[in-house]
């Protein structure tokens, strides 16, 4: 799908993990596992950290939240949480001041506190590319570099993405409805991804654990290629799929090295386009699609 390596990119996957806090804002120090980084909504995110918080302290409520952050009264928390008011800038000061935002999280909250309440789709599109930007900066950073064996399986970024756009996590049976694979193959994937640190596994089902990385394109990486000569080939077979389930676009230009490198930059940047109009947060009536570009002179050979 990127021409410069393949770059895994899991989006608006809310954390199951549990938050714990303390006195008047959030101990950073005490298993923060829940993350701001992965919302793209501010009211979904105080929601989660409402009902995780529930769960911990079954005395935990709105009125206790309400006074620890600084507000007037429950009521105005509810509505924000409710998505019946909007955040104002006094409101998000307090939110920031109680969850002891970091500057990078403050910036994102800033933002998604303005795409949520974007009302022209052509901004709010823009305000999602760099919601989505600092998504996978900040994720790649943190998993700076997963092992090639994270493409053990040329279906282990399609399993990926399946768990990463369902709303809870996910076993190998729910899995197959949208793989290609039997229970057993899933769950070794599943196993190894787990291994990995990239999956949390409970019981028997798993959800994603990193929200993006980045395999380098190297010629040396066998993993790699074998994955794009499994899914080149697929791609070449998927002529025969029905027509409204596939395209195919060929271009052949002549560039030099530096109009190519802007090729690149643009393909890269129609994918976070791409990434940001596809509402990656269910799979209702949905099949997985693979999209890949494949830049090239053809002297290559």
């Amino acid at each position: 799908m990127f021409p410069s390596g393949l770059k895994l990119v899991f989006l608006l996957k809310n954390n199951f993990n549990l938050v714990f806090f303390k006195n008047e804002t959030l101990n950073k120090d005490m298993s923060l596992n829940i993350s701001i980084f992965d919302y793209m909504n501010p009211h979904d995110f105080l929601k989660d950290f409402y009902d995780q918080q529930k769960q911990i302290d079954p005395e935990f409520s709105y009125t206790s939240w309400a006074k620890a952050i600084g507000f007037s009264n429950k009521t105005i928390l509810r509505l924000i949480v409710y998505k019946k008011r909007r955040i104002t800038d006094t409101s998000a000061k307090l939110i920031t001041q109680y969850f002891n935002f970091e500057h990078t999280e403050h910036q994102y909250f800033k933002l998604l506190i303005s795409y949520s309440e974007c009302k022209t789709i052509h901004l709010k599109k823009q305000l999602s590319i760099e919601l989505i930007k600092m998504q996978r900066e900040l994720s790649v950073k943190k998993y700076q570099l997963i092992n090639t064996e994270a493409l053990f399986d040329v279906y282990s970024p399609v399993i990926l993405t399946i768990i990463n756009t369902a709303h809870a996590p996910m076993t190998a049976i729910d899995i197959q409805k949208f793989c290609p694979l039997n229970e057993n193959k899933i769950n070794d994937i599943l196993g190894k991804l787990a291994n990995l640190d990239v999956l949390t596994k409970i019981e028997d089902s798993y959800f994603r654990k990193s929200q993006s990385f980045k395999i380098p394109d190297q010629s040396q990486n066998l993993n790699l290629k074998k994955y794009y000569e499994f899914w080149l080939e697929k791609s070449a077979q998927a002529i025969n799929a029905p027509y409204e389930q596939r395209r195919y676009r060929s271009l052949q230009l002549p560039l030099s090295q530096n109009e190519f490198e802007k090729i690149v930059s643009k393909t890269n940047e129609f994918a976070l386009s791409l990434l940001a109009d596809v509402e990656n947060n269910d799979l209702t009536d949905r099949k997985i699609y693979m999209f890949n570009t494949a830049v090239f002179p053809v002297d290559v050979i």
